[in-house]
């Protein structure tokens, strides 16, 4: 007797044990791809990967912003990007686009999430996959903490899923 499980893909077999909340609640929009993060999916990028640590091509951090995984720093990188108003609320307004930061502590971000139109949200897992999920709590837990901090800026004429 097989499982539900067993006929998912080995992509999604993984989403689900690494993030358990997951379950049911997304579907994968890319293959694995390391030459971005989750930071640079949110801002909408594929073209690099944004880290501290920019030693070689493909890896960058934008000049001026201090080269710290900090929340004050990456916010600084999503407010140069026009996410310059912060709210409380994850549902979806009209003619705004969001993005959430997750962190394990106060000043320790460990994941993004960017808001879509449909009023889903789309994450790159790590270096794995891309995805469209529901809601933003079901990556909390072990892995990605809690969510911590919500921008949102006004809509932009084109988005990227």
């Amino acid at each position: 007797m097989s499982s539900p499980f067993s006929s998912l893909g080995r992509d999604e077999q993984w989403a689900i044990m690494t993030f358990p909340g997951i379950a049911g609640r997304f579907r994968k929009t890319s293959n694995f791809d390391e030459n971005y993060n989750c930071l640079c999916w949110a801002l909408g990028r594929t073209d690099t990967f944004l880290t501290p640590a920019a030693d070689i091509p493909p890896y960058s951090w934008p000049d001026g912003i201090p080269a710290e995984w900090s929340t004050s720093a990456i916010r600084e990188i999503f407010v140069r990007a026009g996410y310059t108003e912060e709210t409380d609320s994850i549902e979806l307004e009209d003619g705004w686009e969001k993005v959430a930061f997750y962190v394990e502590n106060v000043d320790t971000p460990t994941h993004f999430a960017r808001q879509l139109p449909n009023g889903r949200w789309t994450s790159k897992l790590g270096m794995h996959i891309d995805v469209e999920h529901d809601d933003l709590n079901c990556l909390e837990g072990p892995r990605y903490g809690r969510l911590g901090l919500i921008l949102k800026r006004r809509r932009q004429s084109q988005d990227r899923a």
